[in-house]
Protein backbone atom coordinates (compact mmCIF):
# COMPACT_ATOMS: atom_id res chain seq x y z
CA UNK A 1 0.00 0.00 0.00
CA UNK A 2 1.28 3.87 -0.94
CA UNK A 3 2.69 4.65 2.49
CA UNK A 4 1.00 8.42 1.63
CA UNK A 5 -2.13 6.45 1.72
CA UNK A 6 -1.28 4.78 4.81
CA UNK A 7 -0.19 7.88 6.63
CA UNK A 8 -3.74 9.84 5.38
CA UNK A 9 -6.03 7.11 6.92
CA UNK A 10 -4.10 6.66 10.11
CA UNK A 11 -4.43 10.53 9.94
CA UNK A 12 -8.00 10.48 9.72
CA UNK A 13 -8.69 7.55 12.30
CA UNK A 14 -6.35 9.23 14.86
CA UNK A 15 -8.83 12.43 14.19
CA UNK A 16 -11.90 10.23 14.52
CA UNK A 17 -10.90 9.45 17.71
CA UNK A 18 -9.77 12.66 18.92
CA UNK A 19 -13.21 13.66 18.40
CA UNK A 20 -14.71 10.99 20.24
CA UNK A 21 -12.46 11.85 23.34
CA UNK A 22 -13.15 15.38 22.92
CA UNK A 23 -16.83 15.27 23.34
CA UNK A 24 -17.13 12.66 25.89
CA UNK A 25 -14.98 14.95 27.92
CA UNK A 26 -17.46 18.13 27.46
CA UNK A 27 -20.32 15.72 28.27
CA UNK A 28 -18.78 14.67 31.79
CA UNK A 29 -17.60 18.77 32.05
CA UNK A 30 -21.58 19.60 31.57
CA UNK A 31 -22.56 16.94 34.36
CA UNK A 32 -19.88 18.47 37.11
CA UNK A 33 -21.75 21.96 36.34
CA UNK A 34 -24.61 22.88 39.27
CA UNK A 35 -28.02 22.64 38.14
CA UNK A 36 -27.03 20.42 34.92
CA UNK A 37 -25.58 17.68 36.88
CA UNK A 38 -27.98 15.12 35.40
CA UNK A 39 -30.56 16.44 38.54
CA UNK A 40 -33.56 14.25 38.74
CA UNK A 41 -35.65 17.37 39.01
CA UNK A 42 -34.46 19.07 35.50
CA UNK A 43 -32.22 22.14 35.34
CA UNK A 44 -33.06 25.45 36.87
CA UNK A 45 -35.88 26.91 34.50
CA UNK A 46 -35.43 29.45 31.69
CA UNK A 47 -38.95 31.32 33.06
CA UNK A 48 -40.13 31.29 36.71
CA UNK A 49 -41.69 27.95 36.52
CA UNK A 50 -40.98 24.10 35.23
CA UNK A 51 -44.10 21.76 34.69
CA UNK A 52 -42.51 18.24 34.78
CA UNK A 53 -46.25 17.45 35.63
CA UNK A 54 -48.15 19.19 32.81
CA UNK A 55 -50.17 20.59 35.26
CA UNK A 56 -50.42 24.03 33.63
CA UNK A 57 -52.43 24.73 30.95
CA UNK A 58 -51.24 26.42 27.68
CA UNK A 59 -53.97 28.96 28.34
CA UNK A 60 -52.16 29.50 32.13
CA UNK A 61 -48.83 30.17 31.25
CA UNK A 62 -48.53 33.71 30.65
CA UNK A 63 -50.78 34.60 33.22
CA UNK A 64 -48.79 32.23 35.47
CA UNK A 65 -45.69 33.49 34.44
CA UNK A 66 -46.99 37.15 35.05
CA UNK A 67 -47.57 36.54 38.20
CA UNK A 68 -44.43 34.64 39.80
CA UNK A 69 -42.71 37.73 38.03
CA UNK A 70 -44.52 40.31 40.12
CA UNK A 71 -44.08 38.46 43.35
CA UNK A 72 -40.67 38.30 42.51
CA UNK A 73 -40.00 42.08 41.56
CA UNK A 74 -42.19 42.65 45.04
CA UNK A 75 -39.84 40.60 46.77
CA UNK A 76 -36.38 41.56 45.21
CA UNK A 77 -35.59 38.04 45.44
CA UNK A 78 -35.53 35.13 43.32
CA UNK A 79 -38.75 33.05 43.06
CA UNK A 80 -39.42 29.51 41.16
CA UNK A 81 -41.95 27.02 40.98
CA UNK A 82 -41.81 23.70 39.87
CA UNK A 83 -44.36 21.13 39.32
CA UNK A 84 -43.56 17.50 39.19
CA UNK A 85 -45.54 14.22 39.06
CA UNK A 86 -43.93 12.63 41.64
CA UNK A 87 -41.04 13.02 44.86
CA UNK A 88 -40.18 9.66 43.81
CA UNK A 89 -39.94 7.83 47.11
CA UNK A 90 -37.96 10.53 48.70
CA UNK A 91 -38.39 13.08 51.66
CA UNK A 92 -39.98 16.75 50.11
CA UNK A 93 -37.32 18.31 52.53
CA UNK A 94 -34.34 16.53 51.45
CA UNK A 95 -35.89 17.58 47.56
CA UNK A 96 -36.28 21.05 48.24
CA UNK A 97 -32.91 21.47 48.96
CA UNK A 98 -31.43 19.64 46.15
CA UNK A 99 -33.59 21.74 43.91
CA UNK A 100 -32.06 24.70 45.71
CA UNK A 101 -28.49 23.77 44.67
CA UNK A 102 -29.49 22.47 41.63
CA UNK A 103 -31.02 25.80 40.29
CA UNK A 104 -29.02 28.08 42.55
CA UNK A 105 -31.63 29.68 43.91
CA UNK A 106 -30.65 33.55 44.51
CA UNK A 107 -29.07 33.50 41.39
CA UNK A 108 -28.93 37.67 40.58
CA UNK A 109 -30.20 38.67 44.11
CA UNK A 110 -27.66 37.35 46.63
CA UNK A 111 -27.22 34.65 48.86
CA UNK A 112 -30.44 33.42 50.36
CA UNK A 113 -32.71 36.03 48.83
CA UNK A 114 -35.01 33.22 47.16
CA UNK A 115 -38.30 31.74 46.93
CA UNK A 116 -39.29 28.21 45.95
CA UNK A 117 -42.41 26.33 46.18
CA UNK A 118 -42.66 22.49 44.85
CA UNK A 119 -45.97 20.90 44.19
CA UNK A 120 -45.78 16.86 43.81
CA UNK A 121 -49.28 15.89 42.21
CA UNK A 122 -49.29 12.27 42.92
CA UNK A 123 -47.78 12.25 46.14
CA UNK A 124 -50.06 15.50 47.24
CA UNK A 125 -47.54 17.50 48.90
CA UNK A 126 -45.91 20.40 48.24
CA UNK A 127 -42.87 22.17 49.87
CA UNK A 128 -42.50 26.22 50.59
CA UNK A 129 -38.99 27.05 50.83
CA UNK A 130 -37.55 30.61 51.65
CA UNK A 131 -33.93 32.02 52.39
CA UNK A 132 -32.37 33.76 54.97
CA UNK A 133 -33.14 37.36 53.92
CA UNK A 134 -36.75 36.64 54.93
CA UNK A 135 -35.58 35.22 58.60
CA UNK A 136 -36.41 38.58 60.30
CA UNK A 137 -40.13 39.08 58.28
CA UNK A 138 -43.39 37.52 59.46
CA UNK A 139 -43.14 34.59 56.60
CA UNK A 140 -41.14 32.88 59.30
CA UNK A 141 -44.08 33.29 61.72
CA UNK A 142 -47.06 32.77 59.49
CA UNK A 143 -45.17 30.05 56.41
CA UNK A 144 -47.40 27.12 58.09
CA UNK A 145 -50.52 29.15 57.97
CA UNK A 146 -50.05 30.35 54.53
CA UNK A 147 -49.44 26.22 53.33
CA UNK A 148 -52.31 24.89 55.45
CA UNK A 149 -54.76 27.34 54.60
CA UNK A 150 -54.52 29.15 51.75
CA UNK A 151 -52.42 26.40 49.24
CA UNK A 152 -53.20 23.15 50.00
CA UNK A 153 -56.92 23.56 50.12
CA UNK A 154 -57.14 24.31 46.68
CA UNK A 155 -54.14 21.87 46.10
CA UNK A 156 -56.60 19.53 47.06
CA UNK A 157 -59.11 20.46 43.91
CA UNK A 158 -56.27 20.25 41.67
CA UNK A 159 -56.26 23.88 41.48
CA UNK A 160 -52.65 23.97 41.15
CA UNK A 161 -52.25 27.40 39.25
CA UNK A 162 -54.95 29.24 41.49
CA UNK A 163 -52.51 27.43 44.56
CA UNK A 164 -49.60 28.37 43.32
CA UNK A 165 -50.70 31.99 42.75
CA UNK A 166 -52.78 32.92 46.02
CA UNK A 167 -50.26 31.16 48.05
CA UNK A 168 -46.89 33.53 46.09
CA UNK A 169 -49.55 36.80 46.90
CA UNK A 170 -49.74 35.60 50.74
CA UNK A 171 -46.18 35.05 51.35
CA UNK A 172 -45.36 38.81 49.82
CA UNK A 173 -47.97 40.18 52.30
CA UNK A 174 -46.18 38.01 54.90
CA UNK A 175 -42.95 39.75 54.10
CA UNK A 176 -44.57 43.02 54.02
CA UNK A 177 -46.22 42.59 57.57
CA UNK A 178 -49.80 42.78 56.14
CA UNK A 179 -50.69 39.32 56.02
CA UNK A 180 -53.92 38.11 58.30
CA UNK A 181 -53.68 34.47 59.25
CA UNK A 182 -56.68 32.42 57.91
CA UNK A 183 -58.17 29.54 60.31
CA UNK A 184 -57.74 26.18 57.62
CA UNK A 185 -60.45 24.02 57.18
CA UNK A 186 -61.60 22.00 59.48
CA UNK A 187 -61.07 17.80 59.27
CA UNK A 188 -63.55 15.61 59.83
CA UNK A 189 -62.07 14.72 62.74
CA UNK A 190 -61.84 18.18 64.01
CA UNK A 191 -65.80 18.70 63.15
CA UNK A 192 -66.99 15.34 64.66
CA UNK A 193 -65.02 14.11 67.30
CA UNK A 194 -67.45 15.21 69.74
CA UNK A 195 -70.21 13.21 68.16
CA UNK A 196 -67.89 10.34 68.00
CA UNK A 197 -66.64 10.36 71.33
CA UNK A 198 -70.40 10.35 72.23
CA UNK A 199 -71.10 7.58 70.72
CA UNK A 200 -68.24 5.28 72.31
CA UNK A 201 -69.13 6.46 75.53
CA UNK A 202 -72.68 5.99 74.65
CA UNK A 203 -72.67 2.43 72.97
CA UNK A 204 -69.47 1.35 75.24
CA UNK A 205 -70.26 -2.53 75.92
CA UNK A 206 -70.80 -4.33 79.09
CA UNK A 207 -70.62 -7.81 80.44
CA UNK A 208 -73.24 -9.49 82.71
CA UNK A 209 -71.58 -12.10 84.56
CA UNK A 210 -73.41 -15.75 83.85
CA UNK A 211 -75.35 -14.27 80.65
CA UNK A 212 -72.58 -13.08 78.28
CA UNK A 213 -74.76 -10.64 76.72
CA UNK A 214 -73.46 -7.18 75.53
CA UNK A 215 -75.49 -4.13 76.18
CA UNK A 216 -74.00 -0.90 77.23
CA UNK A 217 -72.91 0.26 80.41
CA UNK A 218 -75.56 2.52 81.09
CA UNK A 219 -77.65 -0.03 80.97
CA UNK A 220 -76.78 -1.89 83.79
CA UNK A 221 -77.70 0.93 85.98
CA UNK A 222 -81.22 1.12 84.86
CA UNK A 223 -80.80 -2.87 85.93
CA UNK A 224 -79.65 -2.27 89.39
CA UNK A 225 -76.67 -0.12 89.42
CA UNK A 226 -73.48 -1.71 90.68
CA UNK A 227 -75.17 -4.80 91.88
CA UNK A 228 -73.11 -8.18 92.23
CA UNK A 229 -74.55 -9.60 89.50
CA UNK A 230 -73.48 -7.00 86.74
CA UNK A 231 -70.14 -6.12 86.14
CA UNK A 232 -69.37 -2.74 84.48
CA UNK A 233 -65.05 -2.79 83.80
CA UNK A 234 -65.12 -3.29 88.13
CA UNK A 235 -66.14 0.32 88.81
CA UNK A 236 -63.36 2.12 87.18
CA UNK A 237 -62.52 2.77 83.41
CA UNK A 238 -59.56 4.04 82.03
CA UNK A 239 -58.91 5.82 78.35
CA UNK A 240 -56.12 6.44 76.43
CA UNK A 241 -55.39 9.55 74.71
CA UNK A 242 -55.15 9.51 70.76
CA UNK A 243 -53.07 11.57 68.59
CA UNK A 244 -54.20 12.93 65.20
CA UNK A 245 -51.12 14.67 62.65
CA UNK A 246 -52.00 17.65 60.13
CA UNK A 247 -49.80 16.26 57.43
CA UNK A 248 -47.00 19.02 57.96
CA UNK A 249 -43.80 19.05 58.31
CA UNK A 250 -41.84 22.41 58.78
CA UNK A 251 -38.35 22.19 58.27
CA UNK A 252 -34.86 24.83 57.73
CA UNK A 253 -31.38 24.64 57.52
CA UNK A 254 -28.48 25.91 59.84
CA UNK A 255 -27.65 28.36 57.81
CA UNK A 256 -30.47 30.13 58.05
CA UNK A 257 -34.02 30.48 56.07
CA UNK A 258 -36.58 27.56 56.45
CA UNK A 259 -39.31 25.42 54.86
CA UNK A 260 -42.59 23.89 55.12
CA UNK A 261 -44.17 20.50 53.75
CA UNK A 262 -48.18 20.50 53.23
CA UNK A 263 -50.16 17.44 51.87
CA UNK A 264 -53.85 16.85 51.04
Amino acid sequence: MDPDIMANRMVSALGTYARRALTAALALALLALPGIAGSEWGERPGIHFSDMARVVKAGDVNALEEEISQVERALRADVRVGFFPSLNGRDAANVGYEVIRDWDMGRGYGEGHYILLLIFTRDRKLRLEYGSAFDDTDLRKYAENIVQAVMVPRMKKKKYVLGTTEGLIAVQRAVEGKYNPIQPPKSFWERYQFIIWLLVIVLMPGFGFGYGYWYPWWFGFMLGGWRGDYYLGGGSSSFGGSGFGGGFGGGGFSGGGGGVTGSW
